[in-house]
């Protein structure tokens, strides 16, 4: 799958997820629960295909709190919906450099199924 239809894959499936809209790539204006894909590299595999692996980005609400229940609550649907795209590697709390201050988001490390 190219990058730009495993862009709309994750937003797709993700979307699906109470509480979650799915963006194939960041919003102008982010809210808590608006998800979107980075790829972050491409790894070899056999002859000339390629493996991408991706971070999904799920902006929280900005709450320490708040953040923290949101992703207990949210964390097994998130990997369940990305389970189809690929293997779902990692999930950990960040925070996202932003204008206005850090911003709290989950971060998806996942490796697209090819």
């Amino acid at each position: 799958m190219n990058g730009t239809a495993m862009r709309q894959a994750v937003a797709s499936a993700l979307g699906n997820v109470p509480d979650v809209r799915g963006f194939a790539y960041r919003p102008g204006t982010p809210a808590p629960g608006d998800v979107w894909p980075l790829l972050s590299f491409m790894d070899r595999a056999q002859g000339d295909a390629f493996v991408g692996t991706w971070r999904v980005r799920v902006l929280l609400p900005q709450d320490e709190e708040a953040a923290s229940v949101w992703m207990d609550a949210h964390w097994d649907d998130l990997y369940y919906a990305l389970k189809p795209l690929g293997y779902v590697q990692r999930m950990a709390p960040v925070l996202l450099a932003a204008a206005g201050g850090d911003l709290y988001a989950l971060e998806i490390t996942m490796i697209a199924e090819e």
